[in-house]
């Protein structure tokens, strides 16, 4: 029988993202932000456990907007 490994907050490293607002579109970005916020985007993913990971957006003044909007 296979276990479940539980990965604690102090075993996983830290991350760092860097965004240039004005290079992606706004909901995406902000899509692919939280995915990363959550955690998850790393196999090790747990719900109870908040990652180490810290995102930085450049250039948020003036994001990049399709259509209309």
């Amino acid at each position: 029988m296979t276990t479940t490994s539980h990965v604690r907050a102090t075993d996983v490293e830290e991350r760092w993202f860097l965004f240039d607002a004005s290079e992606h579109a706004l909901g995406r970005m902000a899509a692919v932000i939280a995915t990363h916020l959550m955690g998850k985007d790393r196999p090790t993913y747990t719900p109870s456990e908040t990652g180490n990971t810290h995102v930085v957006v450049i250039n948020g003044a003036n994001p990049r907007l399709s259509g209309t909007k």
